[in-house]
């Protein structure tokens, strides 16, 4: 056969060529001793299971090849016992032949114990190495992921604890989520001051620049929306004209405490509920502004 072999299991290739060699003599010992009884040696079938004995590791060879031996042993051992008294030479033939056969046994069999036990031992560093690169790539990508998401994250507000803090729920950070953002409203500073351009308002607002370098087309489109959006609001209320105009919708809602229904982790109850307050008083404010 061909088996697989490297380098750590080259010291069971010797042994296994001297089983070879004496298994060949062996071969020759039988054969002449059938033909001094008149008969032709048959060698018989090539079992096709010898096939699957290629490319196999050395150390299962070893041990296959022990198997084998202990298997040849008994065999000898019965056989010999069959041989009658009048065929000595026979019985002096085959006695050698299962002599050399427990000799070989002998010495292999603490070879391919020793193989077993190295390849054993390969196996299992290579699965730690291989656990301890896994465990490696994934912190790497948790340590990066935190990190993107700590440098894109708002400045805490006074009072408030930070949403995006590690190692916390999702409830938990939607809950800190929401908070902050009634907060920002209410007049936590997200709304721009009368006079301000509108792209300070649009970055205070929390608007994402769509002509930023590096985003896909999808992404810009996405921020291009809502920045049309929001700029037909600002310049509807006034801010166009230097912000003379009086206070945006979102001021004014954000001061009659009617909260934003496209605020991010709310429910769609909760959505839904906030837009019918929205729409009221966006109508009432609108009537307003058109007095």
């Amino acid at each position: 056969s061909q088996p697989y072999a490297v380098e750590d299991d080259e010291f069971v290739y010797p042994v296994l060529n001297d089983v070879r060699k004496q298994e060949r003599q062996h071969s020759r010992m039988i054969a002449q001793v059938l033909e001094s009884l008149g008969r032709v040696p048959e060698a018989g079938a090539f079992p096709y299971w010898y096939l699957d004995l290629n490319y196999l590791s050395l150390p299962y060879m070893a041990n296959f090849v022990v198997e084998s031996l202990e298997h040849d042993v008994g065999y000898y051992e019965d056989t010999i016992k069959l041989i009658p008294d009048h065929l000595g030479l026979v019985r002096t033939m085959i006695g050698a032949i299962l002599s050399e056969k427990r000799a070989l046994l002998e010495e292999l069999r603490p070879v391919a114990e020793r193989a077993l036990e190295g390849e054993a031992k390969r196996y299992d560093d290579e699965r730690a190495a291989f656990k301890k690169e896994l465990a490696r790539k994934k912190a790497a990508a948790k340590a990066a992921k935190e990190a993107a998401r700590g440098a894109g994250a708002k400045p805490a507000l006074a009072g408030f604890a930070d949403p995006n803090e590690p190692g916390i729920s999702n409830k938990e950070k939607a809950r800190r989520y929401v908070l902050r953002r009634r907060a920002e409203l209410k007049g936590g500073g997200a709304a721009p001051a009368g006079g301000a351009s509108f792209e300070d308002a649009a970055k205070a607002k929390g608007l994402l620049d769509p002509t930023e370098d590096g985003i896909s087309n999808k992404e810009k489109g996405k921020r291009r929306v809502l920045w049309n959006r929001f700029k037909k609001e600002w310049e509807k209320s006034g801010g166009g004209a230097g912000g003379g105009g009086g206070p945006s919708l979102e001021q004014a809602a954000a001061a009659a405490g009617v909260l934003n229904p496209d605020e991010e982790g709310i429910s769609n109850k909760e959505k839904g509920k906030r837009k019918v307050l929205w729409n009221r008083f966006k109508k009432k404010w609108e009537a307003e502004q058109g007095s």
